[in-house]
C-alpha cells in the first residue's frame, strides 16, 4: 500500500481513539458529581483502544495477505482501492460510535443502554396502538391513561404511527397529527415515561392513497416522515425512534440498502441523524422483525443503535429458536423486544419470553428489554390485549407482564 494511505489510516485510528477518550470524559461528566469506579472508566477506555487495535490488526493482515495467493504487485489499483474504501468506511463507523457519548439523552455502550446519569437502562413497558389506523387515536391517550400505565411500573410506552397522517401531500393528512403526538409525549413524560415512536403503517410510496397497513419495508416517502419527526423531536431526550415496524419478504441486502420501491435501514437511519436527532434508534430485523440473524453481516453503520425483535407464538418462533434468531446478538448489542405475545389468552409463551429476556442463555448481563403488545382492545385475546379494561386491570397475559414489571 502507498505510504500516504498507510499514514492516513493510522491518523484515522488515532483520531478514533482520541474521540473515544473525549467521549469517555463526557460520560463521566454526565454521570455523577463523584467519578464512577475506576473499573468503569477503564472499561470504556480499553474498549476504545481494543477497537482501534483491532482495526490496525485487520489492516495489517489485509496488507500482508494476497488475494487468492496473488502477489501484491499483481493485484492492481482497483482491488487496492476497494480495500482502502472498506477500511476507511469501518473507521468512519467507529469514529461515529466514539462520538455517540456526546449526544444528549440515552447512549449505547457495548451491549447496554446507559441513561443520562450513566446508569444501565433497560426498556420495560407497553405498546399503544391506534395512531396508525386513526389520526385521532382511540381516545385513550389522556393523562389518566398514562398514569395507569405508569402504575404498572413501566418506564416506556411505544406508540405506533402512520406516515400518511403526517405527510402534507397525503389525502389523509392531518395538520394536528403531530400536536397529538406531542400531547402523548407530554403526558408520558409527566409520569416519567419515555416514548418510542415506530413507523407502523406506510403507503408504499404512493401519495394518492392513505396507508392502511404495513408493507414489506419502508418506502421513499418514509424518509420525509422521519425527517419531520427527527426535526421535531431533536431536542427531546425522552423520545426514541423505531424506524420500521416489521420488515418482511425482502433480502438482508434490501433490508440494509433498499431495493425496488423500498428504502433500507441505513438510509432511514442516516435521515434521522442528518436532522440532528442523537437519541436511541431502534431497528427491527426480518421475518416481521423477529429475525436478527443477518445483522452481523448487514450491520447498520452508526451509533446509539438498538436492535428489535418481535417474538410471537407462531411456528418457527418458539423458544428453542430464540438463541439463533436474536439471543446471540445480545453478546454485542442491546436488543429489545418491542412486541411479543400469544393469541389464545394463555400465558406459557409470554412467561417463557420474559424469562429469556431477563437472562438470555442464562446470562443476566445480556438482558433484553421489552414492551408488551398491547395496551389496547381490553379483553381481546386475538389482538392480543394485556388489559381487561381501560383502568389498567391486567388480562391473563397482562398479569404475567405486570408481575414481572414489579420485580425491576
Amino acid at each position: 500500500m502507498p505510504h500516504f494511505l498507510r499514514r492516513l489510516f493510522l491518523s484515522l485510528v488515532a483520531a478514533a481513539a482520541a474521540a473515544g477518550i473525549a467521549a469517555e470524559a463526557v460520560v463521566l461528566a454526565r454521570t455523577h458529581s463523584d467519578p464512577p469506579p475506576p473499573a468503569g472508566r477503564l472499561a470504556l477506555f480499553v474498549a476504545v483502544i481494543v477497537s482501534a487495535a483491532t482495526f490496525v490488526k485487520a489492516f495489517r493482515t489485509i496488507e500482508r495477505s494476497g488475494e487468492n495467493k496473488v502477489r501484491r504487485s499483481e493485484r492492481g489499483p482497483q482491488l487496492q482501492g476497494r480495500r482502502t474504501i472498506s477500511i476507511v468506511g469501518s473507521i468512519v463507523c467507529f469514529i461515529s460510535w466514539a462520538g455517540s457519548a456526546l449526544a444528549q439523552g440515552y447512549i449505547v455502550s457495548g451491549n447496554q443502554i446507559l441513561d443520562p446519569n450513566g446508569n444501565v437502562y433497560y426498556i420495560h413497558g407497553v405498546d399503544r396502538a391506534s395512531y396508525e389506523y386513526s389520526r385521532t387515536g382511540d381516545g385513550h391517550f389522556t393523562q389518566t391513561d398514562f398514569d395507569n400505565i405508569a402504575a404498572w411500573k413501566a418506564n416506556t410506552v411505544r406508540i405506533a404511527t402512520n406516515q400518511s397522517y403526517l405527510l402534507s401531500d397525503s389525502p389523509c393528512y392531518d395538520p394536528d397529527y403531530l400536536s397529538r403526538l406531542d400531547a402523548a409525549v407530554t403526558a408520558a413524560n409527566n409520569d416519567g415515561l419515555n416514548v418510542i415512536f415506530d413507523l407502523h403503517w406506510n403507503d408504499a410510496g404512493d401519495p394518492t392513497v392513505c396507508a392502511n397497513g404495513q408493507k414489506n419495508m419502508a418506502d421513499t416517502r418514509s424518509l420525509t416522515f422521519w425527517r419531520i419527526m427527527a426535526d421535531h423531536f431533536v431536542n427531546n431526550p425522552t423520545v426514541f425512534f423505531e424506524l420500521y415496524n416489521e420488515p418482511h419478504g425482502i433480502t438482508w441486502d434490501c433490508w440494509l440498502n433498499g431495493c425496488d420501491n423500498w428504502v433500507g435501514m441505513q438510509q432511514l437511519y442516516d435521515t434521522v441523524r442528518n436532522e440532528g436527532f442523537a437519541n436511541l434508534v431502534i431497528i427491527g430485523g426480518l421475518n416481521f422483525a423477529y429475525d436478527l440473524s443477518g445483522v452481523p453481516t448487514h450491520r447498520v453503520c452508526g451509533w446509539n443503535i438498538v436492535y428489535a425483535t418481535h417474538p410471537y407464538d407462531f411456528p418457527g418462533k418458539q423458544p428453542p429458536d430464540w438463541p439463533r434468531a436474536f439471543g446471540f446478538l445480545t453478546m454485542t448489542d442491546p436488543v429489545v423486544a418491542t412486541e411479543f405475545g400469544e393469541f389464545d389468552c394463555s400465558t406459557p409463551y409470554v412467561q417463557a419470553a420474559l424469562d429469556y429476556f431477563d437472562a438470555p442463555d442464562g446470562d443476566t448481563s445480556r438482558r433484553i428489554g421489552w414492551t408488551g403488545w398491547a395496551w389496547n382492545s381490553p379483553g381481546s385475546c386475538g389482538f392480543p390485549s394485556i388489559i381487561a379494561d381501560w383502568n389498567g386491570t391486567p388480562s391473563a397475559m397482562g398479569q404475567v407482564e405486570y408481575e414481572r414489571l414489579q420485580t425491576y
